[in-house]
C-alpha cells in the first residue's frame, strides 16, 4: 500500500490527559503494598495503573476502557507457576532416579548438556509465546465505544514462527531483520481485530534494508544509538501499511525526537534515583499518541461486538518474566 494519504481525509489522533500527581499516588500505593504483600499485589497494582493510563486515553470524545483484573493476572502467574515447577520436580526426580537407583552419572550429565543447550532457544520461544498470549488478554480487556478489541490465532505457532525468524536473522548475518520484523508484526496485525472488525497490513515489498544494513553497522561506534533509526524507520512502514475497513495509520516520530526523548527519560531516570518513573511513564505515552495519526472517517465503522470469548485469565508467561504496561 502506498504511503501516501488523501489529504482531504480527516485526521484524529488519541488525547491523553493523566495527571501527574494522581500517577505518583497509584505507583506509590503500589510499591508499598507490594512490599507488605513480598510481591503479590503487584498484579493488583499494574491493573490498577492500566484502568488509569487507559481512561485517560480519548478518541474522538470517546474514552478508552480497561476491564482487567488482578486476580485475573495472578491467575495466569499461578498457572504458569505450577507448571515450572512440575516441570522442575520431574527433573529432579529424574536425576535421582539416574543417578542414585540407576547408578548412571554419565547419563545425567548428557541430559544436563542437552538441557544447557536447548536453554536460551526455549528461553526466547516462551518470551515470544508468553508475550502474544499477554497482547492477545490486553486487546480482549481494552474497549473504545464498548467495541472491545481481539487477538485470534495462537501464541505457541507465533513463537515457533519468530524462532524460526531468530534462526533467518542469525544465519544471515542481520541482513533479514526487516523482512524477520514485518512477517512477524503482519502476523500480529492480520489476527487483531476490533470487534467484528479486522485489521489488516499487506505490502507488496519494502524499503528498509539500506538502513538496517548501514545502522547495524555504525551500531558499535554509536553505541548503538543509531539502530535508532532504523527502529523509527520501521515503525512508520509498518503503521502506512495498517488498514482497518477505509481507515489508515501514520506514525510521524523522528528519529532525533526519538533520542531526545530517550535522553531525557535516561537522565530523569539517573537525577532522581528512579523516583522520576511516572514522569518518564507520562513522557513515553504522551510523545507516542502525539505521533500516532488515525487517517478516516471513524464514525463510518460499523462494528459489531466481538464472538471471541473475552478472556479470564492473562499474562501468564509474561507474568513470570515480568509485565509490561502496555
Amino acid at each position: 500500500m502506498s504511503s501516501s494519504v488523501n489529504d482531504s481525509l480527516p485526521i484524529q489522533k488519541i488525547q491523553h490527559d493523566p495527571q501527574l500527581g494522581q500517577l505518583y499516588k497509584i505507583c506509590f500505593v503500589n510499591i508499598l503494598f507490594s512490599i507488605f504483600t513480598l510481591g503479590i499485589h503487584r498484579f493488583w497494582g499494574i491493573t490498577r495503573l492500566r484502568k488509569y493510563l487507559v481512561r485517560c486515553s480519548m478518541l474522538q470524545n470517546d474514552r478508552f476502557e480497561y476491564t482487567g483484573k488482578g486476580i485475573e493476572l495472578f491467575r495466569g502467574f499461578v498457572k504458569v507457576m505450577g507448571v515450572f515447577m512440575a516441570l522442575w520436580g520431574l527433573y529432579f526426580g529424574v536425576g535421582y532416579l539416574i543417578q542414585h537407583v540407576l547408578n548412571m552419572p554419565f547419563l545425567m550429565k548428557i541430559i544436563d548438556v542437552v538441557l544447557a543447550i536447548a536453554y536460551v532457544p526455549t528461553l526466547f520461544f516462551l518470551i515470544y509465546t508468553g508475550a502474544y498470549g499477554a497482547l492477545r488478554y490486553r486487546l480482549t480487556k481494552t474497549r473504545w465505544r464498548g467495541i472491545r478489541f481481539n487477538l485470534s490465532g495462537s501464541a505457541f505457532s507465533f513463537g515457533l514462527f519468530a524462532m524460526k525468524r531468530v534462526f533467518l536473522n542469525i544465519i544471515s548475518l542481520g541482513i533479514l531483520i526487516p523482512t524477520s520484523a514485518l512477517k512477524k508484526e503482519s502476523l500480529l496485525i492480520n489476527n487483531m481485530s476490533y470487534g467484528s472488525l479486522k485489521f489488516s497490513m499487506n505490502y507488496p515489498t519494502h524499503h528498509l534494508n539500506k538502513v538496517n544494513i548501514v545502522t547495524l553497522l555504525l551500531a558499535i561506534p554509536t553505541l548503538t544509538f543509531s539502530r535508532i533509526w532504523y527502529h523509527v524507520a520501521l515503525r512508520k512502514f509498518i503503521y502506512e501499511n495498517i488498514q482497518l475497513q477505509n481507515i489508515r495509520f501514520r506514525f510521524t516520530m523522528t528519529p532525533g525526537c526519538q533520542i531526545l526523548l530517550d535522553i531525557k527519560a535516561f537522565l530523569l531516570l539517573m537525577i532522581t534515583v528512579g523516583l522520576g518513573y511516572p514522569i518518564v511513564l507520562q513522557m513515553y505515552i504522551k510523545t507516542f499518541l502525539d505521533n500516532v495519526e488515525i487517517i478516516g472517517d471513524l464514525d463510518s465503522l460499523k462494528a459489531l461486538q466481538s464472538q471471541q470469548p473475552e478472556l479470564t485469565t492473562g499474562e501468564g508467561l509474561e507474568g513470570v518474566f515480568g509485565e509490561s504496561l502496555i
